[in-house]
């Protein structure tokens, strides 16, 4: 007990030696990176820096996240900062410096940095969606200093996450393909995601406004197209929410989406939410379509979205659950394959119940008071997805999903 709380006390005096550097492990809170790895933070200190791995530190830290590197060595020190690279997915926000923490003379002198994590995916990792470039980048007009870079990946890494994926095609076709995806696909997405944030920018009530992207400049290549985009940085963190809570807070932001601006995102994974001080966010509006818009008219995008409409991740489970008989809503089955407002509400109301078990909402995400929470919330996914008279639901959009998640919350707060 007192080895743990002189380690504390040395970590305190670390971070006012740091200054103004410190304000995000004061406000945010902090752990030690030695301490049984639990759900990924804002802050980390780690004062045996022999043992600093920096893969380690990437899955421990959420975005943006940073670490205090610290020891009695300088060398090791050195070594240690050599390992936290831009290509290792970091920034260093402070180099190898040291100070004394204790008396002026017979004080200990220890040296430290301080990275953070500004990268959104661990270098090297391949996943089955095809995804951009996104990283942080400093931008000092911008809330916290930094603003996020999201750009259309080069031919060569288009070709190896395809080689990855699809291991059996040949070397020419996957080429094709790289420089289609390269060339047009993902420049064409891009493109549509800066005008729909900007949509949303000039549609959204002034309460609204911070709880999705706001584009601060883009880079167009020789076709017109974007190819990077410059947007601010929706930081997660802050006050916890209840399923609950989160659930409300979800379906008024997609009733304001669907109904305000009227936009279909045909991509509410969790994965495109956050949560932050200011309530819950969603960003990636590259598969947004306008309510009205005339896929078929243009050739290309036809092309795109029916593919898209096999693939995407929302699609393949509304279409597994409708052959194995587990949804019977007749509007959401008639959604299948195609650009509907219902896929939207399918997708966020079959994820609420277990919200808080999503790996980016791990602390940000908690169970209510009431042991009956989860429970409700599931009656209410059933009621959407397998509705007493299929033929007829009750809730077929998001605002009349909220008008019931505002009754269940009525209903929470009688006593059983």
């Amino acid at each position: 007990m007192a080895r743990a709380k002189r380690k504390i006390r040395r970590a305190e005096k670390l971070l006012e030696r740091i200054g103004e550097e410190a304000l995000d492990f004061r406000d945010r809170g902090w752990r030690f990176l030695d301490t049984e790895k639990g759900h990924p933070v804002d802050c980390l200190i780690a004062l045996d820096v022999d043992r600093v791995d920096a893969p380690t530190v990437f899955e421990q830290l959420r975005w943006g996240g940073r670490v205090l590197c610290a020891g009695r060595k300088r060398q090791s020190i050195e070594i240690a900062r050599r390992a936290f690279t831009r290509d290792a997915g970091y920034r260093v926000d402070v180099e190898p410096t040291s100070a004394r923490l204790g008396p002026p003379v017979l004080g200990r002198r220890w040296h430290y940095f301080v990275a953070r994590r500004v990268w959104l995916m661990p270098p090297g990792k391949h996943t089955l969606r095809f995804t951009y470039n996104v990283r942080l980048t400093r931008h000092e007009r911008s809330e916290h200093d930094y603003a996020v870079l999201k750009g259309v990946p080069t031919r060569e890494e288009v070709l190896e996450r395809l080689r990855q994926r699809f291991r059996d095609t040949d070397a020419s076709t996957l080429r094709t393909r790289a420089k289609k995806l390269a060339d047009h696909v993902f420049p064409v997405f891009l493109s549509r995601e800066v005008s729909f944030l900007r949509l949303l920018e000039r549609d959204m009530p002034p309460s609204l406004q911070g709880r999705f992207p706001r584009v601060l400049g883009v880079e167009k290549g020789d076709e017109g197209l974007v190819r990077r985009m410059l947007m601010s940085w929706l930081r997660q963190g802050g006050p916890a929410l209840t399923r609950l809570a989160f659930a409300k807070q979800a379906a008024s932001m997609l009733a304001m989406v669907h109904d305000r601006a009227r936009i279909i995102h045909l991509d509410m994974r969790l994965d495109n939410m956050l949560i932050t001080p200011r309530g819950v966010c969603l960003v990636d509006f590259g598969s947004a379509v306008r309510d009205d818009e005339d896929i078929e008219h243009t050739s290309m995008l036809r092309s795109l979205f029916t593919q898209m409409m096999v693939t995407s991740e929302v699609q393949q489970t509304l279409g597994r659950m409708k052959e194995q008989g587990e949804l019977t809503s007749a509007s959401l089955i008639d959604a299948h394959q195609k650009i509907d407002k219902q896929a939207d509400l399918f997708y966020l109301v079959l994820q609420l119940p277990r919200a808080d078990e999503h790996s980016s909402f791990k602390g940000l995400v908690v169970p209510g008071w009431d042991p009956r929470e989860r429970e409700l919330l599931e009656q209410v996914r059933d009621e959407v997805i397998r509705p007493r008279d299929p033929e007829n639901p009750s809730i077929t959009s998001a605002a009349q999903l909220l008008e019931r998640l505002e009754e269940l919350e009525a209903q929470l707060a009688l006593p059983e």
